[in-house]
């Protein structure tokens, strides 16, 4: 599905667009700053601001769970959330704790890196 969406500002790298359009289909970003047609929908996000996704360099957790959890799921669970409050990229970060506790969380990281990749395409972004 094609659309445009309206928002009061739009974040850039260099400059920011205002009361412009961004045009979306199926997940992707078309174009940005272009003016739809009359016979195109338009979303109206009123006054909110559309920016980038948030890079986040140093994380150890979210929602409740912990890189150091060590599981698929405490991992899945982060990267789940994240997206849901604007972050995109994400490193997850180890603790101070014993040589295989560290290990373990690294190599659970690893494994399961290409699953993420996956779904964080389906957000639009990397969270790889």
């Amino acid at each position: 599905m094609h659309y445009f969406i309206k928002a009061k500002e739009i974040v850039l790298a260099d400059t920011s667009l205002h009361n412009s359009y961004l045009s979306y289909e199926n997940g992707i970003i078309k174009s940005i700053g272009v003016n739809p047609s009359k016979q195109d929908m338009v979303v109206d996000f009123g006054k909110c601001k559309i920016l980038p996704g948030l890079i986040d360099l140093h994380i150890h957790g979210a929602d409740g769970s912990d890189v150091m959890d060590g599981t698929y799921e405490a991992l899945e669970r982060i990267s789940s959330y994240l997206p849901t409050v604007g972050v995109t990229s994400y490193l997850a970060t180890t603790v101070t704790s014993t040589w295989n506790d560290i290990k373990d969380a690294v190599i659970n990281t690893e494994k399961n890196h290409r699953k993420w990749c996956q779904r964080s395409q389906n957000f639009g972004g990397e969270l790889c």
